[in-house]
């Protein structure tokens, strides 16, 4: 089945929000972390903006994500 880009991006937010609170950060801590503000943090996680790039790629980084298990849309075995 593919996907469409809302739904992408929406995995995406979940990805990042599951990944946080794993590591039991607030979106707060991860703006100290990241520089990325915790307004866009919270927008990201709640599929209501698009982002750059390189704030996906600080986001994975701070959160020890492989950037290419954010873009894993074939295997959804984390959110489901």
């Amino acid at each position: 089945m593919k996907l469409t880009i809302a739904e992408q991006t929406e995995i995406l937010g979940k990805r990042i929000q599951m990944a946080r609170e794993a590591k039991k950060l607030s979106q707060r801590d991860l703006q100290v972390l990241t520089g990325v503000d915790h307004g866009r943090i919270s927008m990201i996680e709640n599929n209501k903006t698009g982002c750059l790039v390189s704030n996906l790629l600080e986001l994975a980084n701070k959160l020890e994500l492989d950037p290419r298990d954010l873009f894993n849309f074939d295997d959804l075995s984390d959110i489901t």
